[in-house]
């Protein structure tokens, strides 16, 4: 989830039920990520990449989960509208799940036209292992509270 959350305020939140991995947001830019794992699975959290390391401004952060033995690698990404993103950092590997918010126009996905995001995503799907799960009928912004979001976390 896009998490708007700095360093500071981010030390206020605890879960008994969720251990909660957080990329905080870059300067007054509303961004940032903030994951919740279930407590019961073992995970490693990592960022990728912070808004102001390169010319892509997208964020990305990688999470290792472990379940019934298996390990998941997700990464999810939050991409700024009139962003280009670069993918190179992702590989296709089994059990490999990429979600985020990628500001991302393209008529197959219900839009009258494409972006550069869009274009971008579009190739790397394209030219991967990967399958886009969208449902054009599902909302692609959901607006809370933090107080809601966090009545979900306890």
């Amino acid at each position: 989830m896009e998490a708007n959350l700095t360093s500071e305020n981010l030390k206020y939140y605890h879960s008994k039920v969720y251990s909660l991995y957080a990329l905080p947001k870059f300067r007054q830019v509303a961004s940032g990520i903030l994951i919740g794992v279930k407590k019961e699975l073992a995970a490693n959290f990592r960022i990728i990449k912070a808004m102001a390391t390169d010319c892509d401004k997208s964020e990305v952060v990688h999470l290792d989960v472990w379940k019934s033995r298996v390990l998941f690698k997700i990464l999810a990404i939050y991409n700024l509208p009139c962003n280009s993103p670069d993918f190179s950092y992702v590989n296709h590997c089994k059990h490999t799940i990429f979600v985020g918010d990628f500001n991302a126009y393209f008529p197959k996905w219900g839009y009258s036209n494409t972006n550069e995001s869009g274009g971008r995503v579009q190739n790397f799907l394209s030219s991967s292992i990967f399958e886009l799960v969208y449902n054009k009928e599902d909302p692609t912004l959901i607006y809370i509270t933090m107080a809601e979001a966090l009545s979900w976390i306890y």
